[in-house]
């Protein structure tokens, strides 16, 4: 149905605690797996209501979230995101109280609406509250894809003004890491200096490490080369940086989704013409 009520909670929570794993038989527990999904967004939109009520009442709403559930900071301040998103999307959350869409589905949505202009966002959401039944058919990986398809027909932007978008969308944030106590670095960078990049690193790793690996290395393959990679970066940084050349490409032009000339520089990047 479109609405779960307490009635129906309580009937999924004594279908999932009665499931016997060590004996149930596949269907069953393929069952017991959906019934847990729908749980869980149920759970969702819950918390989602609750940190709309802290956000009217706290002063420093995350806070108040990071106290009452436990979590860090940082993951406060995407569920008071989620819940402000979901304030101005309320047949999404409908879909995600009702366990067919997932809390997962309004960050995507945060996150696309967080890189379009403001004179945009209002259509951009309307949009997603039409295409509802779509989020509750796709992944949160997928739905993300279809929102950001969206938000370029809305833009109406042509290849230049995405890729000047993607310019001002460069991000770098460093953490240290609670648990671990590691140095975390994450970035995004606009297609064209993600290949520069791409480039210096591959060329640091090889020059680095041309025929044996450190003792250090993890013996399965793709870790090794995240690992590689971290010893090239942290060499160039010491080093002073590496020189940002023009990428090598073989130049492959494409139509895009909207009949666009795409340039690919091979792997999943995307340069405008």
């Amino acid at each position: 149905g479109d609405t779960m009520d307490i009635d129906i909670v309580c009937t999924l929570v004594s279908a999932v605690a009665h499931v016997d794993e060590g004996n149930a038989s596949r269907d069953e527990l393929d069952v017991a797996t959906d019934q847990v999904r729908r749980l869980l967004a149920w759970v969702q939109a819950q918390q989602i209501r609750i940190t709309q009520g802290l956000t009217r009442v706290a002063v420093f709403p995350e806070d108040a979230v990071a106290r009452g559930s436990r979590v860090s900071l940082g993951q406060a301040g995407r569920l008071v995101e989620r819940a402000e998103t979901a304030a101005e999307a309320p047949k999404l959350t409908a879909a995600i109280e009702a366990g067919q869409a997932a809390g997962e589905h309004m960050d995507a949505l945060t996150r696309v609406l967080r890189d379009v202009e403001p004179d945009v966002r209002p259509a951009l959401v309307a949009r997603a509250e039409a295409l509802v039944a779509v989020a509750a058919a796709q992944t949160p990986q997928e739905w993300t894809r279809r929102l950001r398809t969206e938000a370029r027909r809305l833009s109406d932007d042509d290849d230049a003004t995405r890729f000047e978008q993607q310019c001002r969308a460069a991000r770098l944030t460093t953490v240290v890491d609670p648990v671990s106590g590691m140095w975390r670095l994450s970035g995004v960078f606009d297609p064209l200096t993600g290949s520069k990049l791409q480039r210096v690193l591959d060329a640091a790793v090889n020059r680095l490490f041309p025929d044996a690996t450190p003792p250090t290395c993890p013996t399965d393959p793709i870790a090794r080369q995240d690992h590689l990679r971290a010893l090239a970066l942290a060499d160039l940084l010491a080093r002073g940086g590496g020189t940002l050349s023009t990428p090598e490409a073989i130049l492959v032009l494409q139509a895009g989704d909207q009949g666009e000339v795409v340039i690919d520089l091979g792997g999943e990047m995307e340069v405008p013409q």
